[in-house]
């Protein structure tokens, strides 16, 4: 009827109008903090990505030029040493087998750069495989010192081995590949004293399996590197080796550390002891092994 009157009430949660526009403006101000906060680390994660990869670019940039340099070095040597031999600059026996030995060296060096290089590719790219076989680490040992002979001349070394030591399940040419560049590392950075231990023996880890152990010592002049676990990674120079202007790659310890790991082992660098560096390299042992008497 047009007399009646109607009342319309509005409630908003027992609170006020100005307290509701207060809250909605908190829960604004709260939202857009968070996005924009977001945002910022959405940024910040771009921009340390970029950095990254431009530092990666920078390493990868180094390593093929370290790579061509390192190639260029024993090429030249050689092709110098065979043109001496072929045109007959050279006579005599002892000149000869001079030259025939700067030949071997250089050859040797060739071919453990080029077994790095093809080593570090495969390992980056592959997954853990399974190996049936079982290796003699002994006898990697001994082959591996005997094959750098030339490079620990007149250098003293101290071979200590365990008697009857286990085989472990792997690959004869990766695991030699890594024990090789434990020990040229060793030779290439000795200090004053002239010494490399190379100790080899069987001990437990807790919770884990009986693990052979391979232990590679020498003298190092001045301070440790402020970052020793930076050696394992591709590409990163140690600083002794920046400081010695030293040619390299920065690939040796990589493709060592990949190669022990993908055999389900383990290595490590320790520098606590004053003067001293050591790396050790641990590997499962096989639960069905057959020991070789040496």
């Amino acid at each position: 009827p047009e007399k009646t009157r109607w009342l319309l009430k509005v409630n908003h949660g027992g609170r006020s109008l100005e307290e509701t526009v207060a809250r909605s403006h908190l829960n604004n101000v709260v939202l857009s903090v968070g996005l924009l906060s977001l945002l910022a680390l959405a940024m910040g994660l771009v921009v340390m990505n970029t950095r990254r990869q431009m530092s990666l670019a920078r390493e990868q940039l180094y390593f093929t030029a370290g790579v061509s340099h390192e190639l260029r070095t024993p090429l030249s040597v050689i092709q110098s040493a065979a043109d001496n031999l072929k045109d007959g600059t050279v006579t005599g026996g002892d000149h000869v087998r001079r030259y025939g030995t700067v030949i071997s060296q250089e050859v040797r060096r060739l071919d453990t750069m080029i077994g790095n290089v093809l080593q570090f590719t495969h390992s980056a790219s592959a997954a853990r495989p399974h190996y049936g076989a079982t290796v003699d680490m002994a006898d990697i040992i001994d082959r591996t010192l005997q094959r750098c002979a030339p490079l620990l001349e007149h250098r003293d070394m101290v071979v200590a081995l365990e008697p009857d030591l286990p085989h472990v399940p792997g690959d004869a040419t990766a695991l030699a590949s890594a024990v090789t560049n434990l020990i040229t590392n060793a030779a290439h950075y000795l200090a004053a004293g002239n010494w490399i231990r190379i100790e080899a023996g069987t001990g437990t880890d807790a919770g884990r399996s009986d693990r052979l152990y391979i232990r590679v010592s020498n003298p190092v002049d001045g301070a440790p590197d402020p970052h020793p676990e930076r050696l394992f990674e591709p590409f990163y120079r140690g600083q002794r080796a920046l400081d010695a202007a030293m040619p390299g790659t920065g690939i040796g310890l990589a493709v060592t550390r990949t190669v022990v790991e993908q055999h389900g082992g383990a290595v490590t660098v320790d520098t606590s002891q004053r003067g001293i560096i050591t790396f050790t390299l641990s590997l499962p042992i096989h639960d069905e092994t057959t020991h070789t008497a040496r």
